[in-house]
């Protein structure tokens, strides 16, 4: 691969703290408190990237980032030197945490983490279903830029079709579009020995055999959502299996001790910005971009995928017990369709009374 991805800009994690007031079923965020750097020491990191190369988006995360105090001030630092930035959030914090104003800002976006209907969502994202949506409608209330993301598992992707026309009902009086992008199920073992040679805040390992999706019918929802006509919901993806797109996009990532790698998800890093300059980090960074076999890559080429910097694609490559990212593509049929492959016998049921039933909520 060329080193053309330097004119494209970059991408910029940063997982502020790996505190939560949510257990979710599925989060592969280890809760163990550690170190975070604080919000004038990100300032001067975001700054020193964006001398160097200019920065397209800035993704705050955790955990959950609106526990952070100092969000604001990271947050206008993030604007400051970036194209866009968003704030990924369980919704488990009030929505009025939020300094007043922030939200409203035209380049900053609040991604809200929904799975499903209630039961669903409950089961999954410890019964925050309520809390969720609370935080959306007093988001749209204010006007703030919204994208709702979900999380495929085999408990929820048969169910996301008919739920996501109750959110498109829902959200049909706003004046602006939401995004909605889905992600799958990462599969934390497969993922353990992917990044460099020190560790980062690790990954919380969970059985994750039978939750992630086969990847045919990951194909066959992308499918059906690239051609739905929603009336407020906006589908954003251009790839099924939606990663970081590192391959037309470099990523650097940061845990909340500053450690990074160039994935979100692997557990190892290749240093500490502490101890490393910006400059050093992208010249990193450049090397391994230009081992990846991505340009050389026809699913790449015909835009079925953006690129995944270790070839595991959130980890289905590993999941799959698949050879690697292109045999992923090819065993999906790409863009090909797979019909309508909604939950079939055989995938994990909701236990019953998993979360809360509560009947007033649309979506639900």
């Amino acid at each position: 691969m060329t080193l053309d991805h330097q004119e494209r800009g970059l991408a910029l994690d940063l997982a502020l703290t790996a505190r939560c007031p949510l257990r979710c079923r599925f989060c592969t965020v280890e809760k163990r408190p550690g170190d975070e750097l604080p919000a004038e020491e990100w300032r001067r990191v975001l700054a020193a990237f964006a001398a160097v190369r200019r920065i397209r988006r800035i993704s705050l995360e955790g955990g959950e980032p609106l526990l952070r105090p100092d969000i604001a001030p990271i947050a206008g630092a993030g604007l400051a030197c970036a194209d866009r930035v968003k704030i990924v959030t369980g919704g488990g914090v009030p929505f009025e945490t939020l300094p007043e104003g922030l939200a409203r800002n035209p380049r900053l976006t609040l991604e809200v983490s929904v799975d499903g209907p209630r039961d669903r969502h409950d089961y999954l994202r410890d019964a925050s279903f309520e809390a969720a949506w609370a935080f959306i409608d007093a988001a749209r209330a204010q006007g703030a830029k919204l994208r709702l993301r979900s999380v495929l598992s085999t408990f929820n992707i048969g169910v996301l079709d008919e739920w996501l026309d109750a959110v498109d009902r829902h959200l049909a009086h706003l004046p602006s579009p939401v995004g909605y992008r889905f992600d799958t199920l990462i599969a934390p073992e497969a993922l353990e020995p992917l990044g460099g040679p020190h560790r980062r805040h690790p990954l919380r390992g969970y059985p994750s055999a039978g939750r992630v999706p086969p990847p045919e019918e990951v194909v066959a929802l992308y499918e059906r959502l690239r051609t739905r006509r929603f009336r407020r919901l906006r589908f954003e993806q251009t790839e099924p299996f939606r990663g970081c797109g590192a391959g037309r996009l470099p990523l650097v990532s940061f845990d909340p001790a500053g450690r990074f790698s160039f994935c979100c998800e692997a557990p190892r890093s290749f240093g500490a910005i502490r101890e490393v300059s910006a400059a050093a980090v992208l010249a990193i960074l450049d090397a391994q971009m230009s081992a990846l076999p991505c340009r050389s890559c026809a699913h790449f080429t015909a835009a079925r995928c953006d690129g995944c910097w270790t070839g595991q694609k959130c980890g289905m490559v590993g999941a799959w017990n698949l050879p690697g990212c292109r045999a992923l593509l090819d065993a999906a049929g790409g863009r090909t369709g797979a019909g309508d492959n909604r939950c079939r016998p055989g995938h994990p049921a909701i236990p019953p009374n998993a979360g809360r039933q509560v009947e007033s909520h649309p979506g639900t």
